[in-house]
């Protein structure tokens, strides 16, 4: 009895230990464009879709991610929801859904790439009308007369937390530097003169506003989802023009090991988002 309790406690502890750094994201696209490709029923219009958000379950950095839903929003027409997508031989993810719009059954296909480095990736995707009714896996053969595709470029909007505040007077002036709890990347569209990646901090200087810091990581794209930070470190070091900080972070790895990331100077990472400074 004794032997089959540790062997149970043994798979417990070895699935817990495999899912403790499954997460859950969230994405959706920028510069979001859609197309009509039928011309059979012109009223059905799917230009200039609204929105289009993805799920997607991520077991571990070495496993394959699952794509878990895709919503998509139109401004004439009504939204679209796939869930229960398969990988199919291509790379791409298929799934099916019935009753859409005028149509018994239509294919989604999502074109993603990599989805472990998804949130600098670009989207393709086209639904189809169904030839052949699929009742529990999407087969290869089913797809027919292609209905309308989209395209965008992916941003990660996986909801954060702040997990420390840290704050410093700096040039006479106080800033207060908030960190969030996972990696992040600057939107496409954004102008920042320094790091565009790494560990995400709010920066709020008085009378200098708010700015989003990146903080260098040195992790790998494909272990970013399943990093989590959990504290600032801010050294003084004294210099020729004053005392200069140096700022790092701690945070675990996808196995649960506390790690601190190398020093990066305060005024570098301030410099490269604030105007200079006289």
């Amino acid at each position: 009895m004794n032997l089959f309790i540790r062997s149970i406690t043994l798979v417990l502890g070895f699935l817990v230990a495999s899912g403790a750094s499954a997460v859950t994201l969230k994405y959706d696209l920028v510069g979001l464009s859609s197309h009509n490709n039928s011309s059979y029923y012109p009223d059905l219009n799917f230009s200039n879709a609204k929105s289009a958000v993805l799920t997607v379950n991520k077991t571990s950095f070495d496993t394959e991610p699952e794509l878990v839903s895709l919503v998509l929003t139109f401004p004439q027409v009504a939204k679209l929801t796939a869930t229960e997508f398969t990988k199919m031989n291509g790379g791409f993810y298929r799934a099916v859904v019935n009753n859409a719009w005028i149509y018994r059954q239509v294919v989604v296909d999502v074109y993603t790439g990599d989805l472990n480095v998804i949130n600098q990736g670009h989207i393709w995707m086209e639904v189809s009308v169904s030839e052949k009714y699929a009742f529990i896996q999407p087969q290869e053969d089913i797809k027919g007369e292609s209905i309308f595709y989209a395209y965008g470029n992916v941003r990660d909007i996986t909801a954060t937390k702040v997990v420390d505040v840290e704050s410093r007077i700096v040039n006479g002036k106080k800033l207060t530097l908030s960190l969030r709890d996972r990696l992040g990347v600057a939107p496409q569209d954004a102008v920042i003169n320094g790091n565009r990646e790494g560990f995400v901090v709010d920066a709020l200087w008085m009378g200098k506003g708010q700015k989003t810091l990146y903080i260098p990581s040195f992790v790998s794209m494909h272990e970013y989802d399943y990093i989590t930070a959990i504290g600032l470190v801010i050294e003084e070091s004294a210099t020729p023009m004053g005392v200069e900080y140096l700022v790092s972070v701690k945070f675990k790895d996808p196995q649960g090991t506390e790690l601190t990331s190398p020093p990066t100077p305060l005024t570098q990472l301030l410099d490269s988002v604030y105007p200079p400074q006289f």
